[in-house]
């Protein structure tokens, strides 16, 4: 699949072809160097990985109870760990679903227009905040 850049001809060089082609061509390099990132950080993780998948087998890594990387033998189980993560997904979509739907049809449906347009901006804010953020807030908040 050939990429082509529409330069202008000649004759019809403009500032704004100009600045759009040169806008094109920034945007396609970060593109392609987005893409080249991803690919190296598949790579290198792969093969640093390959000697663990050499020795213990996917079946043994992924059905292994006990993850024990620096023991001796090394175990690396990871099902506890999916298995985990799973379980953790699920109590976030049983809290996040009820009340998002709730936010939703309240805004929607019974809010006035005043209430709305304090609720709605507060909660496309809180929308964009990454879950690390919060994530992290927690942690200090149990931990103090």
């Amino acid at each position: 699949m050939a990429i082509k850049l529409h330069f202008p001809q000649k004759g019809n060089f403009t500032k704004k072809n100009f600045k759009e082609n040169s806008i094109k061509t920034v945007l396609f390099l970060s593109a392609i160097s987005a893409v080249i990132i991803i690919f190296s950080i598949i790579f290198f993780l792969l093969r640093d990985a390959y000697p663990i998948f050499q020795t213990a087998g996917i079946w043994d890594i992924l059905s292994g109870i006990k993850w024990n990387p620096t023991g001796e033998p090394p175990n690396y189980g990871a099902f506890s760990l999916i298995v985990g993560t799973l379980l953790v997904t699920i109590g976030a979509m049983v809290i996040a679903i009820p009340l998002s739907l709730g936010c939703a049809i309240f805004i929607s449906e019974i809010a006035t227009p005043r209430m709305k347009s304090i609720i709605k901006p507060t909660i496309e804010l809180l929308a964009g905040i990454p879950s690390v953020v919060f994530g992290f807030f927690g942690l200090i908040i149990l931990t103090t």
